[in-house]
């Protein structure tokens, strides 16, 4: 089974919306992942930072539409888990004004729909073959180094042990909520460092014509990269399962 991840959508036309603002150590994070988990709630909109001096700080829209619990219930189980700094009293309207434009860790972030990301994968290596290929993997490794090395910085602000740790309770969770997939941690080890990553529901190879070989280039990339700044060693990335082949996962092997 998949750890606990957020659900999330861009929009809800549900009048059923929560907003709040909180701050979570690493202990209240995993908390509220499961209780999102357990309730079923669908995060419509969430933005993460670390502030200085504080600590990992979230604004959050969540849709409660599914919970068995009525609001004022909800709203004593979040308290009881994180400290709540405000409610939104007109909901996503007014966290939204608070937090636009869009960003993850205080950088500006964008939302891009499946069409553009289509022309983005599979339209550039039609038009450029082997070279997109290899462009591609090159820019999804520097985007999984940099941000690799902003989770260890989140890491840090919740007190985790350790780069695994970081992988499963920072980089697994933000995966999913960036539409990525769902992302497990299969297995690891420090010494002759290698990780075994399984991603569900890859956004890339869900793209890609059906084939016979490996699709991912920017996700084996992002890997390859991600592991590189969590280990601070050199890493490279394999697709040996996916889902453009029939598999019914995607599966990356990483190691130096």
């Amino acid at each position: 089974m998949f750890a606990p991840h957020i659900k999330r959508r861009a929009l809800s036309s549900s009048e059923r919306l929560l907003s709040f603002k909180a701050v979570l150590s690493g202990v209240e994070w995993q908390s509220l992942l499961e209780l999102m988990e357990r309730l079923n709630l669908n995060v419509v909109y969430a933005s993460l930072h670390i502030k200085e001096g504080v600590g990992l700080e979230a604004i959050v829209t969540i849709d409660y539409t599914n919970s068995p619990l009525p609001l004022h219930m909800l709203v004593d189980s979040l308290k009881r888990r994180v400290k709540v700094l405000k409610l939104f009293k007109r909901g996503f309207e007014d966290a939204a004004s608070e937090v636009f434009p869009l960003t993850v860790n205080g950088e500006r972030a964008v939302l891009v729909t499946s069409e553009v990301l289509k022309w983005l994968i599979t339209g550039i290596r039609a038009r450029f073959g082997s070279a997109g290929e290899a462009m591609q993997y090159y820019m999804g490794f520097d985007v999984g180094f940099n941000l690799g090395r902003m989770h260890m910085d989140i890491g840090r602000s919740l007190r985790l042990k350790g780069p695994i740790e970081v992988l499963e309770k920072v980089t697994a969770p933000l995966f999913a909520c960036m539409g990525y997939g769902i992302m497990r941690v299969m297995r690891a080890r420090l010494q002759e460092p290698y990780v075994q990553i399984g991603v569900a529901r890859c956004f890339e190879c869900e793209l890609a014509p059906k084939g016979t070989r490996p699709y991912s280039q920017l996700v084996r990339g992002y890997m390859a990269g991600l592991v590189t700044a969590l280990l601070g060693r050199q890493m490279r990335a394999y697709e040996v399962l996916c889902i453009a082949k029939g598999d019914e996962i995607c599966v990356f092997d990483v190691y130096s």
